[in-house]
Formats: structure tokens, C-alpha cells, sequence
């Protein structure tokens, strides 16, 4: 509900090519594999710059997709991607696509892994009591991030019990990815070189 296409989506981010550049990815086969490219200014401000989204793709095919996207020049900082998928990390690690599982730990010990890097995203797309902007801009190419994030919804408790929220395992691919971002970014701040 934080998200606003007004306020989030900017059309045509060229990341300063001193900001460091991360990627997020959440396979998929029937379902998309989606990847997220993702810049951190100075400011720590995230900039969802450029995705892949595909799906019925071999890992050969997205392995080589990403390489194309990245470019030689870009230097990626870490890709962070779903835990639970260790053989496909390994099996594109073979194929020179890196990939680092995301972390598991919660922001505290009420909520889960799920629910603390859905509130992390939150707190990013509040906007700054300082600046009066978020501290998360989506590019506008970005269309199957800004649709997911336009969709994103909690499932409905079946009961009034105290249960850790879940969300919506529908259209969700992309969100993951940034969500993954989320939870295993290490927030350093970057100092600027003279």
C-alpha cells in the first residue's frame, strides 16, 4: 500500500557509474525467472534501474541474458538470490551468473524472514521527513516490478490467532527479487572519493 506510481516510478534512471550496482533474482521456469538491477547512490537511495523477466528459459539462455545486460563495464557488487534454490545458484554459478542466497534473518523476533524484508521495502517507499522523497525509485521500463508491486497483497487470516502474515503468492516474482535485495543489502553507506 506504500507504493505510488507518482511518487516510485521514474522514467529513464542512468545510474552514476561511481554508485554500486546489485543484482536480485527469483527463479522460475513456468513461472518467471525475474531479475532486478539495482543502484545505490551516496544518499543510500535504491534505484531499480533495469529487469529481466522471462519465463520457459533455460538457465544457459538467462545466464547469458544477464551477461548481456550488465555489460562488460558494470561492475556488479552481489546478486541475491532465493535460499531454497541451491542448485540453481550452483548451476549458474557454472555459468558464470553469481549468485549469493539471500539472508534469513528477521528484523526482530516477531516477524519472519517474508515479513521483515516486505517492511524493509516499506520503510523505503515512506517518504524521508528530511528530503520529503522515498528512499526506492523504479524505472518505468521496469513494468512487471511496478505491476507486481501495484498487486502486492497479504493473504487473509483464517483466524483471529497471532500467526506470522503471508502474502499472496500470486504475480510476485519480480517483488521477491527486490525483497531478497532487502533483506540481504548490508545498508553501508558509501563514502565519496575525491
Amino acid at each position: 500500500k506504500d507504493f505510488d506510481r507518482d511518487v516510485h516510478v521514474i522514467d529513464g534512471i542512468i545510474p552514476d557509474p561511481s554508485w554500486p550496482v546489485y543484482r536480485a533474482v527469483d527463479f522460475g521456469f513456468h513461472n518467471p525467472t525475474a531479475v532486478l538491477w539495482i543502484a545505490v547512490d551516496y544518499d543510500d537511495t535504491w534505484y531499480v534501474f533495469d529487469e529481466l523477466y522471462v519465463t520457459e528459459t533455460t538457465t544457459e539462455t538467462i545466464a547469458a541474458q544477464v551477461k548481456m545486460k550488465t555489460g562488460e563495464k558494470t561492475r556488479i557488487i552481489d546478486t541475491y538470490g532465493d535460499p531454497s534454490a541451491a542448485q540453481l545458484i550452483a548451476d549458474y554459478h557454472r555459468l558464470g551468473f553469481y549468485i549469493t542466497p539471500a539472508r534469513r534473518e528477521t528484523g526482530s523476533s516477531s516477524e519472519g524472514w517474508v515479513e521483515s524484508g516486505i517492511n524493509a521495502i516499506s520503510e523505503r517507499l515512506k517518504r524521508s521527513h528530511n528530503t520529503g522523497k522515498p528512499r526506492l525509485f523504479i524505472d518505468a521500463k521496469c513494468v512487471n516490478l511496478i505491476r507486481e508491486m501495484e498487486s502486492y497483497a497479504w493473504e487473509d487470516k483464517k483466524n483471529d490467532r497471532n500467526d506470522a502474515r503471508t502474502p499472496k503468492k500470486d504475480n510476485d516474482h519480480a517483488a521477491d527479487g527486490l525483497r531478497y535485495f532487502a533483506v540481504s543489502y548490508s545498508g553501508k553507506i558509501m563514502e565519496k572519493t575525491q
